[in-house]
């Protein structure tokens, strides 16, 4: 069943995968069984359920679009983000994304349902842009919609849909962001066509959402498509929409044309993002061996072949890939400090992002410091005594703390809406252009060079061709020529008249021939 609601009873969903799954073996033993995980991606959940079964997949859908607004990094830390949790599940069971689009608002019409929206959606004004012919033919009823009309009813528990001849769609991401504070006023006031615009429209000298889009999808692309075992992007097409349609974000290179060298080209899209387990260069070589032993339990083998590693700068590259192997594999089930220190022969990189208080609500704040503290008495007092600079310096370090130890466990940075992610403009900027520069020049340059790689491969077939249908003008000359050798024998062996007989030998001979002929035609 595809997307079970959230609030289904797991007992009774559990019992109908289990009844589903033994009928489908039973049927066909060789078909793989797909579950959908209710929108509830947890180990705590699906971690035991059915572990061990053979051919059982766990589906999950994964969408920013009902996220609450925010600035285009924080979409991109979640994105990135995703990763740890589905390598986490798939200690478990393999893992497909079955959805996912590059959607960050709510805006697309009808996204929830005809003439309807869920209550408090869209959170912000949309784009509105011309309804698009319907593509079923003008003759529909009611289509293109009215320009002299509002919004047409029956509506539902919410509203999206046409408004004088104009459709709701994704907003743009404005450049603007990125040189002022890139606070939620940016996010919230995008810039307007005029004074009397209500609608978020973003002058195309100042939208940035190729930029935004592309760096998002290589990030979402590196958990997708690289840690999960498959994905697919919905949808294939849509009339207007292109952060929900697969062909337009690949016109307007949001993707790489071939996923495939996704591992070669965007692998490491999410390195700002990411911490890494490393060795410390403050630790002794014996000190690290010993961790390494550790890290492989005690192998007598794996702990030989670290003895032949005579070299420092070698042993420490071995144990970097190691102790990295070991955290991300640990790191959820304690604080990340504590998968990666090994008595101090580790130490944990800090990624580029930053959890911090957004230092405009101090009940909030202190709300959110105490949930980070596990609510202990002495450091509630403590909190409470503070206000003001002083209030948001401490939020500051606890949120962070706290963020850092357990974002890979999925904890975002929120906190009941008394923290926020801030990243340096520089890091950000380096981050997204080294991101869209890696798909251009595949999509470009290497697209490019597999054009010529077929013209070449054109040119070889040509010049394996008789001289006499290297081309159109010869494959006509050849074919006459053959339909006049042959007309008496043709018209013999037939009892149709002579041009008859002519006829449909030229038209024979020139079928057979014109695919040759058009194939070297296309490589001149």
């Amino acid at each position: 069943v595809n997307e079970p609601w959230q609030y289904t009873p797991l007992k009774v969903l559990k019992d109908f995968y289990w009844r589903g799954y033994k009928r489908v073996k039973a049927i066909a033993p060789h078909w793989h069984f797909v579950m959908h995980d209710s929108f509830r991606f947890s180990v705590d959940v699906w971690g035991e359920f059915m572990r061990g079964c053979p051919d059982v997949i766990l589906d999950t859908h994964i969408y920013q679009a009902w996220f609450d607004p925010s600035v285009r990094y924080n979409y991109y830390t979640n994105a990135c983000g995703q990763k740890n949790l589905i390598h986490e599940m798939q200690q478990f069971h393999p893992v497909i994304v079955g959805e996912w689009s590059l959607a960050t608002d709510n805006c697309a019409m009808w996204l929830n349902g005809f003439n309807d929206n869920l209550p408090g959606y869209p959170k912000l004004p949309c784009k509105f842009v011309p309804c698009p012919d319907p593509y079923m033919g003008a003759e529909q009823p009611g289509a293109p919609p009215s320009r002299v009309k509002g919004l047409q009813g029956p509506f539902g528990t919410g509203v999206s849909g046409p408004l004088y001849g104009l459709c709701p769609k994704s907003r743009d991401w404005p450049k603007n962001a990125l040189s002022g504070g890139e606070g939620p006023s940016d996010v919230q006031n995008p810039p307007l066509k005029d004074a009397r615009d209500l609608y978020a429209y973003v002058p195309p000298t100042e939208d940035d959402t190729d930029t935004v889009m592309a760096t998002l999808a290589a990030k979402k692309l590196v958990a997708f498509a690289i840690e999960a075992r498959g994905n697919f992007f919905w949808n294939f097409r849509t009339e207007f929409e292109d952060q929900w349609s697969y062909l337009r974000a690949a016109e307007r290179n949001w993707f790489l044309k071939d996923t495939a060298a996704i591992n070669g080209y965007i692998a490491g899209a999410c390195e700002s993002e990411d911490s890494h387990c490393r060795a410390s260069p403050k630790a002794s070589d014996a000190a690290v061996r010993a961790a390494m032993d550790y890290v492989v339990g005690y192998d007598e083998d794996a702990m030989a072949d670290f003895d032949t590693i005579q070299d420092s700068d070698g042993l420490r590259r071995r144990a970097d890939e190691l102790f990295e192997g070991y955290w991300i594999h640990n790191r959820a089930d304690t604080t990340s400090d504590e998968a990666c220190y090994f008595d101090g022969a580790a130490y944990l990189t800090e990624s580029s992002y930053k959890c911090v208080s957004r230092r405009v609500d101090e009940k909030a704040t202190r709300e959110g410091m105490n949930y980070c503290v596990g609510y202990q008495p002495d450091a509630v007092r403590a909190f409470a005594k503070l206000s003001g600079d002083a209030l948001w310096r401490k939020a500051d370090q606890v949120f962070d703390s706290f963020w850092e130890q357990h974002r890979y466990a999925g904890v975002t940075c929120d906190f009941g809406g008394g923290a926020t992610l801030v990243v340096d403009k520089a890091v950000l900027t380096k981050d997204e252009a080294a991101i869209t520069a890696a798909i251009s020049d595949y999509n470009n340059v290497r697209g490019n060079s597999e054009v010529l790689d077929e013209r070449r491969r054109a040119a070889r077939r040509k010049a394996r061709l008789p001289p006499f249908v290297r081309s159109y003008r010869g494959l006509v000359a050849w074919t006459a020529l053959v339909v006049v050798v042959t007309l008496v024998a043709s018209s013999t062996a037939s009892r149709r008249p002579a041009p008859l007989a002519a006829l449909s030998l030229y038209r024979a001979t020139y079928a057979e021939l014109r695919p040759l002929a058009a194939r070297t035609d296309t490589a001149e």
